[in-house]
């Protein structure tokens, strides 16, 4: 996830410069939002395999996700 200047967080609206279908899996080692800021729109745009991580990083994900109704609805 992109953050910083407008100019830059207005990159998470931008395409995926590869085909999110070709991915096997994401591994998510923690749950900071600039690293799985984007997972929800890798599902919008059609990434359907596997998220691996840990519960406790799952249970942050959630509440983070909770957090960021914006950004999620400019997605659907």
């Amino acid at each position: 996830m992109f953050q910083g200047s407008k100019k830059e967080e207005d990159k998470n609206y931008d395409e995926f410069a590869f085909d999110v279908k070709e991915i096997d899996f994401v591994l998510l080692t923690h749950a900071h939002i600039d690293h799985s800021g984007r997972i929800p729109k890798l599902y919008v745009d059609g990434y359907r395999n596997p998220v691996y991580a840990t519960k406790a990083t799952c249970d942050l994900c959630r509440y983070n996700a909770s957090r960021q109704p914006v950004i999620s609805k400019k997605w659907k």
